[in-house]
């Protein structure tokens, strides 16, 4: 049996007399049982209880008691310590007393006086099983609940430095092109502006919701990368590419998609963000009137 406190509480001390040599008799080493005469009295053990660090896992409590009665104390335990398993004594079959505390204080068992010790102990071995059980489930679910939340911090951590990455990439990108000028960044929240304004559009609908808002956000910085395949003395050049030099500089763009895709292999994997990078990347220079490239699209 795991150990727990159990407190006893009638009015009657011949009823505790007999409660005491039942309970500390037979339920085994760690279980500690205490007594009390009145509700007053058994809200005091368990304060004491509670400031101790030592929860309280059974009442047993009589009925009808001077001051306060059982139903009553039930229910002020519960708001002390939602977790104890109370049971109840009486020698009256008072049932709406006996249903308000199980409607309010949720007893667990209901029990008549003169009771029988077997049936008595029976009750409370099941009592004490019944809140290790919700002990133990109470435990899980704080272990799950800090499990979750440091999930979700790790998301946070592995997104952050998700973003931290791909500006660093974009950047090694912009820090060859000196005609550049911060444009990475600026084209990002222009995406995001154009994205914004275009959600509610017939043709965009569907398509634009803010996760692939917030993925176009994310991915956008990667639109240049391709830039890195750029031999310096094109990239570099001050003033105007020749025809052929201009050829070269345009196939950034695939060269953007196809280092994009090389780090989808080395993953293994289809990330959804690298996705909208290779479409941005290979596209960025399509015009709506076909003069674009690298494909020519239009419309």
């Amino acid at each position: 049996m795991t150990p727990g406190t159990i407190v006893c509480v009638d009015d009657d001390t011949n009823v505790l007399s007999s409660l005491r040599d039942l309970l500390s008799n037979n339920l085994g080493e760690g279980v500690d049982v205490e007594f009390a005469e009145s509700g007053e009295e058994a809200l005091d053990i368990c304060a004491d209880l509670k400031a101790d660090g030592r929860p309280l896992s059974v009442l047993i409590s009589d009925y009808i008691m001077p001051k306060m009665r059982g139903d009553d104390l039930l229910v002020e335990i519960h708001t002390i310590s939602p977790e104890t398993v109370t049971i109840m004594l009486t020698g009256q079959s008072d049932m709406e007393g006996v249903r308000r505390a199980i409607n309010e204080a949720g007893l667990y068992r209901f029990i008549e006086k003169p009771f029988n010790n077997e049936d008595l102990l029976l009750t409370v071995r099941s009592a004490l099983a019944a809140y290790n059980q919700e002990r133990a489930l109470h435990v899980q679910n704080a272990n799950l609940k800090m499990a979750n939340h440091a999930l979700a911090v790790r998301s946070r951590e592995l997104s952050d430095t998700q973003d931290v990455t791909i500006l660093a990439m974009a950047s090694l990108a912009e820090s060859r092109d000196s005609d550049t000028g911060n444009h990475i960044r600026r084209t990002q929240y222009y995406i995001k502006v154009i994205a914004e304004y275009l959600k509610n559009h017939p043709r965009f609908v569907g398509h634009l919701n803010e996760k692939n808002i917030d993925l176009l956000f994310k991915s956008a910085p990667l639109h240049d990368i391709g830039k890195v395949g750029i031999p310096d003395r094109i990239l570099l050049k001050p003033g105007k590419l020749t025809f052929d030099e201009f050829e070269i500089m345009k196939t950034h763009a695939a060269i953007g998609k196809e280092v994009i895709e090389a780090a989808e292999k080395q993953l293994g994997m289809e990330i959804e963000f690298l996705r909208f990078a290779k479409e941005i990347a290979y596209n960025h220079h399509e015009k709506w009137d076909g003069s674009g490239y690298p494909r020519g699209l239009s419309g």
